[in-house]
């Protein structure tokens, strides 16, 4: 499990890069800002989505990495426990850095739709972040369940 290239340093260090540049184009694209693109591509906002970015990918990762039950039927319960309880204290550290960076870096205090945007955005390649450890963990649980039968 741990040649598995979810837990190699190259890919846990290149991840928060790709999903926080493809963050920072989505909300410009949302905020209709495409045209700073040309102007500063590397700026503050950027160099703050890949920190989201990796605050999230780690969150999911310790979350949902701990030592799994042995196998049975609750496994699919399991799996989908730890993905929500991950999703939601992602979500939580994600509002508090975006809090943070408005209130401290930027000033002002994020209104209501700014924060709903940054936490849509993040919650969804949170999502595909989740999704691609947690199957990964499924498949490796059934694969060791199919271990065991051939042995037995």
């Amino acid at each position: 499990m741990k040649t598995f290239f979810l837990y190699r340093p190259l890919f846990r260090l290149l991840t928060p890069v790709l999903m926080g540049s493809l963050a920072y184009l989505l909300l410009l694209l949302v905020n209709n800002n495409v045209a700073q693109l040309t102007e500063e591509f590397l700026s503050n906002e950027l160099y703050f989505c890949w920190g989201v970015c990796l605050l999230m990918q780690e969150t999911n990762r310790l979350v949902l990495r701990r030592q799994w039950a042995a196998a049975g039927r609750g496994f699919g319960r399991q799996l989908l426990r730890r993905i929500v309880v991950a999703y939601v204290l992602g979500l939580a550290l994600v509002s508090v850095a975006v809090w943070a960076y408005f209130r401290y870096h930027l000033g002002y205090a994020p209104d209501r739709l700014e924060l709903l945007i940054l936490l849509g955005i993040f919650g969804g390649l949170g999502w595909v972040q989740m999704l691609l450890y947690g199957s990964q963990q499924y498949v490796h649980q059934s694969n060791e369940e199919q271990l065991l039968e051939e042995l037995e």
